[in-house]
């Protein structure tokens, strides 16, 4: 994981607190919105994800690292919770067993 380093730092400090933090106020927020936007969230949380991820790798200091490394984590939990919110509209759109109906 030479290349990824915010995606190496999650599985290997205390950063997977910012991941659930951010995973669970996406997932928050996100069921209430339909797929369409929940889908244009994912987009624009994965490229926000690349750019941090991507000027990671260009060593400049340890403040502007810190920044990236925390909003890309945060990113990552973004794309994660706005994934679940796309899956869990369709699954709610298809008839989801157990009586879930939209209204």
């Amino acid at each position: 994981m030479r290349y990824l380093p915010i995606l190496e730092e999650l599985f290997h400090s205390d950063t997977v607190h910012f991941f659930l933090a951010a995973l669970g106020i996406t997932v928050l927020a996100g069921l209430g919105m339909g797929r369409k936007k929940a889908g244009i969230g994912c987009g624009t949380v994965l490229v926000v994800y690349l750019v941090c991820e991507t000027a990671s790798n260009v060593h400049t200091n340890y403040l502007v690292e810190i920044i990236l490394l925390v909003v890309g984590t945060c990113a990552l939990g973004c794309l994660a919770g706005f994934f679940f919110c796309c899956l869990a509209g369709v699954w709610v759109e298809r008839g989801a067993p157990g009586g879930l109906e939209r209204r």
